[in-house]
C-alpha cells in the first residue's frame, strides 16, 4: 500500500448498545461492514482476537462519503493543493465507545498549509457557530450527526462539554518527508504542531515535549512518534537506504492503519471508557439495579477491553505503554474500581435495612408470642396454686419479666444503631 501523507480524524461517541446502533446503521444502507482496516499482524493474540470478534469490535464504512458537503476551506485558505476526504470510518467498541474518523488525504500539500487546514477542519464547529462556513458548507459536526442519524441512535457526540462548540476532535498523523524537508523543517517543532493539529498562532515550546502529557519517541534516525491527548503523529523521512525508503513507501503504510491504529483505538476506547463509567457513576442514584448497570459496564471494560501488554515488538510497546502514561489511563481505572466499592456500600446499607426489619419482625412476634404465654401460664398457675389472685401474679411476673427483657434487647440495639 503507498504512503501518501494521510491524517484520521478521530471523534468519540457514546451510544446505549454498540451492536443495536452499527445494525441500525446498516439497515440504511448507507454504511456496509469493513473488513480490512484494523486487522493487526503485529499485536499479541487478544488484540487480534479483540479485533476479530464482532461482539467486541466492529468497523464499518460510509458508502456516499462524496456526497456530504463538509467544508474543506479550500475557499477560504486558499491551498494549492486541495485535501480530499477519502473514507470516513465509524470503529466501534462493545463498551459503547465509538469513534468516527473521517480519513483525509493531502497529495503534495505543503506542511504549513497542511498544518492550517488541521487546524480549521478540527475547528470547524466553531466557524459554523459564527456563521463563516460558505453557503451550502457542513462541519465536521453538522456532517457526523447527518450521517450516524443522531435523532434516532441518541448517540452523543464528542463527550461535548456544556459548551456546545467545545468539541472533541483526535487526530492520528501520518506523514512522509522528502530530504528536502526534513532539512528545511525543525522536526520536533514539526510534531509539536501537527499533535495538538495548532496553527501558526502558538507559539512553539520544547519544554511541553518533555511534560508528562507529551510524549516523543525516536526508535530510528529517520522516524519520529509525537503525541498528546489531543493527538498522535508519526513522521518519517527518506533516508539514503533503498531497502528501508522501499519498506516505508510500500508496506509500513499498511501496519499504520492496521496494527498501529488498533493499538491506537484501543488506547482512546479505556480512556473514553473510563470517563463514560465515571460520568455514569456520578450521577447514579444509590439504588441496586443502576449501580449493577454501572458495575457491570466497569468489569466488561477492566476485564475485557483493558490492556497494559499489548506487543512483544519493541515499536509498538513503547509507544503503547507513552500513550497509557499520557492518558493517564491507571488512574481512570482506579477511579472506575469506585464502583464496585459503591456498590458493596449500597449492598451492606441494604443487608443492614434488612436486619433491622428482620430485628422489629422478631420482637412483634416475640411480643405475640409472650402474651400467648401470659394467657398459658395464667391457666398453669391457676391449676398449681391455690388462690386465683397468686397465679395470676406470679403468671404475670414470669411473662412481664420476659417482655421486658426483649423490649430492652431491642431498644439497647436502636439506640446503638444510632450511634453509629
Amino acid at each position: 500500500m503507498a504512503f501518501e501523507n494521510t491524517t484520521f480524524y478521530i471523534i468519540p461517541l457514546s451510544v446505549e448498545d454498540m451492536t443495536a446502533f452499527t445494525e441500525h446503521l446498516l439497515k440504511s444502507e448507507k454504511w456496509e461492514r469493513e473488513e480490512k482496516l484494523c486487522r493487526p499482524n503485529y499485536l499479541l493474540k487478544y488484540a487480534y482476537s479483540l479485533a476479530n470478534d464482532s461482539t467486541r469490535f466492529r468497523v464499518l464504512r460510509y458508502r456516499e462519503t462524496e456526497r456530504l458537503p463538509i467544508c474543506m476551506f479550500q475557499k477560504q485558505l486558499n491551498y494549492s493543493v486541495a485535501p480530499r476526504i477519502t473514507d470516513i470510518y465509524l470503529c466501534a467498541f462493545g463498551t459503547g465507545v465509538c469513534f468516527l474518523e473521517y480519513r483525509v488525504a493531502y497529495g503534495d500539500m505543503p506542511l504549513s498549509e497542511l498544518m492550517d487546514f488541521a487546524y480549521a477542519f478540527k475547528k470547524a464547529d466553531g466557524a459554523d457557530h459564527k456563521k463563516l462556513l460558505s453557503e451550502g458548507e457542513i462541519s465536521l459536526m453538522t456532517a457526523s450527526k447527518q450521517i450516524l442519524d443522531t435523532e434516532k441512535t441518541k448517540a452523543e457526540l464528542f463527550f461535548a462539554y456544556h459548551n456546545e462548540i467545545q468539541s472533541n476532535c483526535i487526530c492520528y498523523h501520518l506523514i512522509r518527508l522528502s530530504k528536502e524537508q526534513a532539512a528545511e523543517n525543525d522536526i520536533d517543532r514539526l510534531c509539536f504542531y501537527l499533535k495538538r493539529s495548532y496553527d501558526s498562532a502558538y507559539l512553539y515550546n520544547k519544554e511541553n515535549d518533555s511534560s508528562e502529557y507529551d510524549m516523543i519517541y525516536k526508535p530510528y534516525y529517520y522516524m519520529v512518534w509525537a503525541g498528546c491527548q489531543e493527538g498522535l503523529v508519526m513522521l518519517t523521512t527518506e533516508t539514503d537506504v533503498p531497502k528501508t525508503n522501499f519498506f516505508i513507501e510500500n508496506y509500513y503504510f499498511g501496519n499504520l492503519i492496521s496494527d498501529y491504529h488498533l493499538m491506537y483505538l484501543m488506547l482512546l476506547n479505556q480512556r473514553f471508557g473510563s470517563l463514560k463509567c465515571i460520568d455514569a457513576l456520578a450521577a447514579a442514584p444509590d439504588d441496586r439495579p443502576s449501580l449493577e448497570r454501572i458495575s457491570t459496564a466497569a468489569a466488561d471494560l477492566a476485564t475485557r477491553y483493558a490492556f497494559y501488554v499489548v506487543s512483544d515488538e519493541m515499536v509498538y510497546q513503547n509507544i503503547y505503554s507513552d500513550l497509557y502514561r499520557i492518558f493517564h489511563i491507571d488512574k481512570l481505572l482506579a477511579d472506575v474500581k469506585e464502583c464496585g466499592e459503591r456498590m458493596a456500600a449500597v449492598q451492606n446499607a441494604a443487608s443492614e435495612r434488612h436486619e433491622k426489619t428482620t430485628s422489629r419482625l422478631l420482637f412483634a412476634l416475640s411480643c405475640l408470642t409472650a402474651f400467648s404465654a401470659l394467657v398459658d401460664a395464667t391457666g398453669y398457675f391457676d391449676r398449681v396454686l391455690p388462690w386465683m389472685w397468686l397465679a395470676t401474679a406470679v403468671g404475670t411476673f414470669c411473662v412481664g419479666g420476659v417482655l421486658l427483657f426483649t423490649l430492652g434487647k431491642n431498644l439497647l440495639e436502636t439506640w446503638r444503631d444510632k450511634r453509629k
